[in-house]
């Protein structure tokens, strides 16, 4: 069935039930379908404006569906607000970076660690005892996220000063940073170079086999999709036309048709 796949019998990490989202008399997303395992890549793809971005900001809280369901690893997130979701361990990056441009490296991550934080306001104004102990333990899981994605020579480096590719990395970076049980990537390859999208293909077949991480990835290049994904969905004008294999999706006449320009 079109949206649906098999997950090897364990319950899906993210698991979108005919969700569908208007804007007025506009159709964004239409009874879309689909689910993440809880291990492996799941690529999104499809053309410009067929409601991928739209279907992230639906699972994360920015926009809320008019129908369906998002559960993850089975709890209804359905409509909750965005810093609610993102407390639950979705981590993402964005297409146009969201950067904090005037902080450090990893003071933007750190500021991703927050959900990881607790105590009271006094003992964090004072600095003293559990707040001191986890200010250690934060720094140090983001220097781990840094040394993963071979950021040092960066790390005390304001970002706005940082080229495209490089803050295109912080982006994930940061979103890692969360240490989420989901990750979600929006176009993280767009605007990079050809040594750039290797880097990152590298980092990201790093994140599945070395940290386990789920990802739902948006992309436009056909080239690392058909190399990296372990599953597709295929999007156009909102709805779920296909799901499947690299190798089932490139030989799907449909999918063919309607968005790899084949006749």
């Amino acid at each position: 069935m079109v949206g649906m796949m098999q997950t090897g019998g364990q319950i899906p990490t993210l698991d979108v039930r005919g969700l569908t989202l208007r804007f007025g008399s506009v159709e964004v997303l239409r009874e879309v379908t689909l689910q993440v395992p809880s291990f492996g890549i799941t690529a999104l793809i499809g053309p410009n404006g067929a409601g991928k971005t739209a279907l992230l900001n639906a699972v994360t809280g920015i926009y809320r569906p008019q129908s369906g369901q998002v559960l993850l690893d089975s709890e209804d997130i359905t409509g909750l607000p965005a810093h609610v979701i993102a407390k639950k361990g979705i981590g993402r990056s964005f297409q146009h970076l969201e950067l904090f441009q005037r902080l450090t490296v990893i003071e933007n991550l750190l500021v991703f660690r927050d959900r990881h934080f607790s105590g009271n306001p006094l003992a964090a104004l004072w600095f003293l005892g559990k707040t001191a102990r986890q200010e250690a333990e934060q720094r140090a899981a983001a220097e781990d996220v840094i040394d993963f994605f071979e950021l040092w020579p960066y790390r005390d480096a304001v970002v706005t000063g940082l080229s495209y590719g490089t803050q295109k990395i912080i982006g994930v970076t940061r979103a890692m940073a969360m240490s989420p049980r989901l990750l979600l990537l929006d176009e993280p390859a767009s605007g990079l170079t050809r040594e750039e999208k290797e880097n990152l293909a590298r980092f990201i077949l790093r994140l599945r086999s070395d940290w386990k991480v789920p990802i739902l990835w948006i992309e436009h290049d056909m080239d690392l999709v058909m190399d990296l994904a372990d599953r597709i969905y295929v999007l156009e004008l909102g709805h779920c036309i296909a799901s499947g294999t690299p190798s089932e999706i490139r030989d799907n006449l449909e999918v063919r048709k309607s968005y790899l320009g084949a006749t």
